[in-house]
């Protein structure tokens, strides 16, 4: 993943906290970026885990069209 500048506070687990992790404690940062990893390479599209935008498969990696994240 790419370093991004963030206009505004943005809570990386706020989505792992809602969906929980096994045995309902918070998702660690690892599971977080599975969890993402996993969504883009079966459905070819995920919510960015940086700032929420659409992150799609591009030769490879899951590039993010809002903020250029990348994840491989």
């Amino acid at each position: 993943m790419t370093t991004a500048l963030l206009e505004a506070p943005f809570d990386l687990f706020r989505a792992a906290r809602s969906a929980g992790a096994p045995r309902g404690r918070p998702a660690t940062l690892e599971e977080r970026l599975e969890g993402v990893w996993r969504s883009v390479q079966a459905d070819g599209r995920a919510s960015c885990p940086v700032c929420s935008g659409a992150m799609r498969m591009e030769g490879g990696p899951g590039r993010c069209g809002d903020c250029g994240s990348t994840l491989a």
